[in-house]
């Protein structure tokens, strides 16, 4: 089974720079417009963050939460919080199955464990230079979908 999550809210239509175009279904965001204009605040915020990990309809600002929870199954034993890129175990209220707090909290404790994680990659060919970037994207990502999109939905 996949796990992709998405933006609660995507953040070029929060911050109202998403180009967009109507088709059968209403208005949509034209994602290549909006990131060819330099209205896309993920490819602003990413071109120096680590090793994207798209999803799988490839959206940018998408990440592909399974290969988050492979990252986090690797330090399973240091306890990560919540159930990983799935969210939240419980939840009171409907809304984001990653709130902001939560991708914040998740984000933080990838940092502090950043360590444990390079040193189980560095026997790698290239040093474990491409396992340490993705997973760097994957702490950025969350403070990114924290900051820019009211957390994170879903989708597996």
């Amino acid at each position: 089974m996949g796990l992709d999550c998405i933006p609660h809210e995507y953040p070029c239509a929060r911050e109202g720079t998403a180009i967009l175009v109507a088709d059968e279904d209403g208005e949509r965001i034209n994602c290549q417009a909006t990131i060819d204009a330099d209205r896309c605040p993920w490819k602003r915020e990413s071109a120096r963050r680590g090793t994207p990990v798209y999803g799988v309809l490839g959206v940018p600002c998408w990440y592909r939460g399974k290969a988050g929870n492979w990252m986090l199954e690797e330090l399973a034993s240091f306890g990560p919080p919540g159930d990983g890129f799935y969210g939240e175990t419980t939840q009171e209220e409907p809304g984001p199955q990653l709130s902001p707090e939560y991708c914040t909290e998740l984000a933080s404790w990838m940092e502090d464990h950043a360590e444990a994680y390079a040193a189980l990659h560095r026997n790698e060919e290239d040093g474990g230079k491409d396992s340490i970037e993705t997973y760097r994207y994957a702490a950025w990502w969350l403070r990114f979908v924290a900051e820019h999109a009211g957390g994170s939905d879903t989708w597996y």
